[in-house]
């Protein structure tokens, strides 16, 4: 039993670290792409981006509630009557929704740039407009407090699912504090 306790977790934490490392990694080689101007740069470039998130990206979604309901099993918990169980839960569909929409703006910004660079035109003002949206679910854009919510979702969820029932409960009130403010 406890063979299979270390193998559902050792695919939990690797599907979380591979969802935060390809989220990074492809947020950098965004802009990157975006800052040549190249319209012919930027459409492979997306196209890069959008396979790496069907192929890798969209498994390790999949893989955390695959592998966190049998985990909370095999280690005795009753996955949907545990408080921080249920609010990771609740995170973890706020951090896959934000995911929906940039994936669904980066297939876009794919498609402007593949006509751009196919018609040897400058890229269109709609793939500006397109990317700021990206970058307010992507990377923080914010002055004040310099936070991005879909990332902090996805670290409160994992805050959640590692810590102790002292540190859950303190998490909690954090972000219960955090949202009253």
């Amino acid at each position: 039993m406890l063979d299979l306790i270390f193998a559902l977790k050792f695919v939990h934490v690797l599907a979380a670290a591979t969802m935060f490392g390809v989220w990074l990694c492809l947020a950098i080689v965004m802009i990157s792409g975006h800052r040549s101007g190249n319209p012919s740069v930027v459409a492979v470039t997306m196209q890069f981006i959008v396979d790496v998130e069907k192929w890798v990206m969209a498994p390790a979604i999949a893989a955390q509630p695959v592998s966190g309901f049998p985990l909370a099993w095999a280690i005795g918990l009753s996955p949907l009557n545990e408080f921080w169980i249920v609010v990771s839960l609740g995170l973890f569909v706020i951090a896959v929704a934000c995911w929906l929409a940039a994936f669904r703006i980066e297939t876009r910004v794919r498609g402007l740039s593949r006509q751009s660079a196919l018609e040897a035109v400058a890229l269109p003002t709609d793939y500006r407009r397109m990317l700021h949206a990206w970058s307010a679910l992507a990377v923080a854009r914010s002055t004040g407090d310099h936070r991005n919510f879909c990332f902090d979702d996805l670290a409160a969820a994992g805050r959640l699912s590692s810590a102790g029932r002292q540190t859950r409960r303190q998490t909690i009130c954090t972000l219960r504090d955090r949202k009253a403010s």
